[in-house]
């Protein structure tokens, strides 16, 4: 669960899944995704959590490491999914690392 603006939280599940046949990957894999309820799949949430396992923002207690006008700053769970929704810069900067590490 996060909280967003507004005293609102968000709630979501990380779903567990075995993928037998593929045409873009490997077969016979598992992956997690989040689903957020009343929505569905959330590309963006799935995108930070990604980005968090390859190290490229980092999380310590609660909060991420985001690269903020040359230095870096602390921000919550939503408050960074909501840069990645609105800030075109910062989603396609992170998405560029995502693709050099691949």
């Amino acid at each position: 669960m996060c909280k967003l603006s507004r005293g609102l939280f968000l709630t979501y599940s990380i779903m567990l899944s075995y993928v037998v046949k593929n045409n873009v990957n490997r077969p016979e894999i598992t992956i997690e995704f989040p689903i957020i309820y009343g929505k569905g799949i959330d590309s963006d949430l799935d995108m930070l959590e990604f980005a968090r396992d390859l190290g490229i923002i980092p999380y310590q207690k609660g909060w991420y490491l985001v690269p903020w006008e040359g230095g870096e700053k602390r921000f919550r769970e939503a408050k960074v999914i909501d840069m990645f929704r609105n800030n075109k810069e910062f989603r396609a900067d992170i998405i560029k690392k995502i693709e050099e590490v691949f």
